[in-house]
Formats: C-alpha cells, structure tokens, sequence
C-alpha cells in the first residue's frame, strides 16, 4: 500500500510538473518582427536583393558603389540612394526636396510637418532618438531666436537634427537650407562593429 501511494504521489507530481512546463511554454511571448536597418532593407544584402525591396520602383542610376530610386512616398518625391562595398549593403539615404514649384510660405511648413511626422515614424520604429531636442542652433544670437523656425532656417541660423543610434545602425533625419533649397535628409549607417 505503501508503494502504491508512492508511486501515485510520484506520478501526480510528474504530471503536475509537465502540465506546468507546457503552460509556461504557451506563455511564451512570440519575439518582435525584425525591423528593416533602411526602408525595407538589411545592411549586408546584395544590390539584387536591394532591388526587390523597392519593386514596384525602377532604378534611375545603378553602378558598382550605389543606386538611385525616385520613390514617391506620402505625397512626396524622395530619391533613394543605396550605398555598398563588395556588393554588400552599408547605408542608405532618402532626400526629399522643396522644389516643386509651390511657395516657399507654402512649401516650407509642409516640409517642417513632414519632418516632424518622419521623426515619430522613426522614433515609432527604432526608439527614443539620442537628442530629444532636435532644433540644433548653428548661431543662437539673442537678437534671432524668437524669430520663426522658417526664418531661422533659412538664415543658416538653425537645422533641425535628429539622431538615433541601435546595435544594427546609426540614423539622423536633417531639415536645412543651402543653394537656395530646403533640404530634409534622412541618412542610416550600417553600425560598426565592436
């Protein structure tokens, strides 16, 4: 009778212990969707594969060291550049820039909108960015800086600079004004490794 018990306590505790593994396993949360390092794109892949990812786009430009797409993405045009070493994928860049006839009034405060919601689609994305405060001061002179950002911005006064940094690559989105145009940048680095 003894061992009968025993023998039944030893198999309630085992089944007991194997129902509790099986619950943990289900308990087990599925690991988060890799995030592409550049648009849809990881650092490392061939031009051919970089291609793919931008189908249905067709290539402008395409030579050993890069390649160029015209993307029109939220009622923009961006050209997309890729860059690579040894057919291996090392960096990208997106550029959209003002010139489409509108009004600098006009155009300007569209182009500092869409900064700031390419900011929070990155920061959505990627995480926090490394300077909360993205308006960087080229010349802070008391006399400008309660001036517009438009104005600022267009005095070589400000940029708008923002920067992010993970274990795959190093991001920053810039909005300035040079040769006459505004500019908004949004540049990604393969990270170096340590």
């Amino acid at each position: 009778m003894k061992k009968a018990a025993s023998i039944l306590i030893i198999l309630i505790l085992t089944v007991s212990a194997l129902t509790s593994c099986i619950n943990d396993s289900a308990e087990i949360p599925d690991p988060p969707e890799k995030i592409p390092d550049f648009r849809s794109a990881d650092w490392g892949m061939s031009k051919a594969q970089v291609k793919k990812t931008e189908l249905p786009h067709e290539e402008v430009f395409a030579e050993d060291m890069f390649m160029l797409f015209e993307v029109e993405e939220n009622d923009e045009n961006l050209l997309v550049f890729y860059f690579f070493e040894e057919d291996s994928l090392v960096s990208g860049e997106c550029r959209v820039e003002m010139g489409d006839g509108k009004e600098w009034s006009v155009r300007v405060p569209e182009m500092i909108d869409y900064y700031s919601k390419f900011r929070d689609s990155i920061s959505s994305a990627y995480g926090e960015p490394v300077n909360p405060d993205y308006r960087m001061w080229i010349d802070n002179d008391p006399d400008y800086i309660d001036d517009n950002d438009m104005t600022n911005l267009y005095h070589k006064r400000l940029e708008y600079l923002t920067e992010w940094e993970n274990n795959c690559s190093i991001m920053s989105l810039r909005l300035y004004f040079i040769n006459m145009d505004f500019k908004l940048v949004f540049e990604a680095f393969k990270a170096p490794i340590e």
